[in-house]
């Protein structure tokens, strides 16, 4: 088991196709980092991996926790009104979650969601192998960003085999339909509510998402937002 030293640790939340140039390199090794563990998890679960690239390319944010500059663990994160017509006939919503979970969250006045997907973790640094439980603190870092960003909820089904919706119930999820099947595994469909969100029980996992979230480095949209801002203002003065 490697040294680990908690100061070469960065976390950083970038867009998913316009990275900052100098941040280009780091941003392509985790895509890489990322694609290549969920081909292996698709094939494992007899599922399609064909078209995983567009389900990195249409978030809103990619999450990444770095290593020396490497990426060592990635999340990635999307926003969508679950009133809105559009976002209710995407793929993530119609292939994830039945009519009843959106229904349990309209009753709850539950509107503007996160949605956190595709948790990887570099197998080398997994809780099996390393002291640092990276996916703890993985869910920690996605659950505050949910409540730093002003979102109503975040949700995800979260896989029982794995234990992920217990790491989920520790932030204070719940589950909004329990033991589904869901890419031919066991899952349950959670919702991890902002008023209700709670610290680990464990200190040492909440002190690295502390340490982590202390330091992070947010990049929302690098060229358009700017852009557009400079757009207003000529027509300001026109």
């Amino acid at each position: 088991m490697k040294d680990i030293s908690l100061e070469k640790l960065r976390f950083l939340i970038l867009p998913s196709a316009n990275p900052p140039e100098h941040l280009a390199d780091l941003h392509n090794k985790a895509f890489r980092l990322w694609k290549s563990v969920w081909q292996e998890t698709l094939e494992k679960l007899n599922f399609s991996a064909n078209n995983l690239t567009e389900e990195f390319v249409r978030q809103d944010l990619i999450a990444c926790i770095t290593y020396e500059n490497n990426p060592i663990a990635v999340h990635l994160y999307s926003f969508f009104a679950i009133d809105c017509e559009a976002a209710r006939t995407h793929g993530y919503f119609s292939s994830n979650y039945p009519e009843l979970y959106f229904a349990k969250l309209a009753k709850e006045k539950v509107r503007n969601v996160m949605s956190m997907e595709y948790m990887t973790v570099h197998p080398e640094w997994r809780k099996s192998k390393e002291t640092v439980h990276l996916g703890g603190a993985l869910g920690g870092l996605a659950v505050r960003s949910m409540h730093e960003l002003g979102a109503d909820a975040a949700i995800a089904p979260c896989r029982r085999d794995h234990k992920v919706h217990e790491m989920a119930y520790a932030y204070g999820g719940e589950p909004v339909v329990a033991n589904v099947v869901n890419h031919n595994v066991a899952c349950d469909l959670v919702m991890i509510r902002r008023e209700k969100v709670k610290a680990h029980p464990s200190e040492d996992v909440q002190n690295l998402l502390e340490s982590l979230w202390k330091k992070v480095e947010f990049y929302s949209s690098f060229r358009p937002v700017p852009a557009m801002e400079e757009l207003l203002e000529r027509k300001k003065a026109a």
